[in-house]
């Protein structure tokens, strides 16, 4: 049973809201603005996508993984790229991959949310280490909506892992995390596999201020 000193406190009159409470409401919104603004100074514009975790693949005699990039920035610089790269107004997705066996000359990346394919605006690649895809071309039509990095006459051959690639789709907040990537991945013959999406660091860093305030301001009160 619950016991207070005061009944007057928890009689059935109307009692005004303590300014105390006002001065922790004003500084929980002042926090959640302040992670706001840390994350977008931080280049997570808009929201921005990676893999939950590597997803390997196998086509006959060559192996590896499609790779989350982790930390990662959507504002890095592009070396390739066709479409938009405008991740203000759209959502990105970057990922990398590796090849422990064999090689692979091309990949194909398609993005679902929910129950329909989304539509990719822009396709490119980052500058960095790595080996860079030799063309890119995306397919925004009906029932195919599909990102292509075409690495052929200069295969990922084993040991080698890819420069950051990123697919821009739209508009923004198509993408939320749990949407599932449908990859094709060729060497001569192709096969498919599927990986989850999260948001990157950045835009995780944020949704975290906003648990973390809120957390804080439920256990004040209760206090």
């Amino acid at each position: 049973m619950y016991l207070c000193s005061d009944p007057r406190s928890w009689s059935g009159s109307r009692r005004r809201v303590p300014f105390v409470f006002w001065q922790r409401g004003a500084t929980l919104w002042a926090g959640m603005v302040a992670c706001l603004l840390l994350a977008s100074s931080s280049g997570a514009v808009g929201m921005a996508y990676t893999l939950i975790a590597p997803v390997p693949f196998t086509i006959g005699s060559t192996s590896g993984t499609l790779n989350p990039v982790l930390p990662t920035t959507m504002a890095g610089t592009i070396d390739l790229s066709l479409g938009s790269t405008d991740f203000s107004a759209n959502d990105g997705f970057i990922f990398s991959i590796s090849v422990t066996a064999g090689s692979v000359d091309e990949l194909g990346a398609t993005v679902f949310s929910t129950n329909f394919m989304t539509n990719p605006l822009g396709v490119g690649t980052y500058t960095g280490a790595g080996n860079p895809a030799a063309s890119v071309v995306f397919d925004n039509t009906a029932f195919t909506n599909t990102s292509t990095w075409n690495f052929t006459g200069n295969q990922v051959d084993a040991g080698e892992t890819s420069v950051n690639l990123f697919v821009t789709i739209g508009p923004a907040g198509d993408l939320e995390i749990g949407d599932m990537v449908s990859f094709r991945v060729s060497a001569g013959l192709d096969t498919t596999v599927f990986g989850l999406v999260i948001p990157e660091p950045a835009t995780a860093a944020l949704m975290g201020c906003g648990l973390a305030a809120l957390t804080f301001a439920g256990r004040r009160r209760r206090a």
